[in-house]
C-alpha cells in the first residue's frame, strides 16, 4: 500500500510538472500588474503566475507556523495541568496526605501552582 501511495504522489508530481512546462511554453506574452496608482514592469505571464504561487506558499507557511506555535503552547499547558491532576490523585490515594473536613468529607491537599 505504501508503494502504491508513493507511486500516486510521483505520478501527481510528474503531471504537475508537465502542466507547468506546457503553461510556460504557451504563455510568453508580457503582462503588467497595476495596483491603485502603481504599475509594474512588463513580465511574462508564466513569471507572474509563478510569483503569485510563491507568495501564496510563503503566506500559507507563515500561517501554519503560527498555528503550530499556538497548538504547542496549548499542549504544554494541558500537560502541566495533567501532571498537576495526577499529583493530586496520587496524594489523595496516600492516607496521611488526606485531611478530613468538619462535615466528615475528604478534601484534596492544596495544589501548588507550577505554571
Amino acid at each position: 500500500m505504501k508503494a502504491l501511495k508513493l507511486g500516486f504522489w510521483g505520478l501527481l508530481t510528474l503531471a504537475f510538472l508537465i502542466l507547468a512546462v506546457s503553461l510556460i511554453g504557451q504563455n510568453t506574452e508580457l503582462v503588467e500588474i497595476s495596483l491603485f496608482s502603481w504599475t509594474s514592469a512588463a513580465y511574462p505571464k508564466w513569471a507572474v503566475l509563478l510569483g503569485a504561487a510563491a507568495v501564496g506558499a510563503f503566506f500559507s507557511f507563515l500561517f501554519f507556523v503560527v498555528e503550530l506555535l499556538i497548538l504547542e503552547t496549548k499542549n504544554i499547558r494541558l500537560r502541566r495541568s495533567n501532571a498537576k491532576l495526577e499529583r493530586a490523585l496520587s496524594a489523595m490515594n496516600n492516607p496521611p496526605a488526606v485531611s478530613m473536613t468538619k462535615s466528615g468529607e475528604k478534601s484534596l491537599p492544596a495544589l501548588e501552582d507550577d505554571v
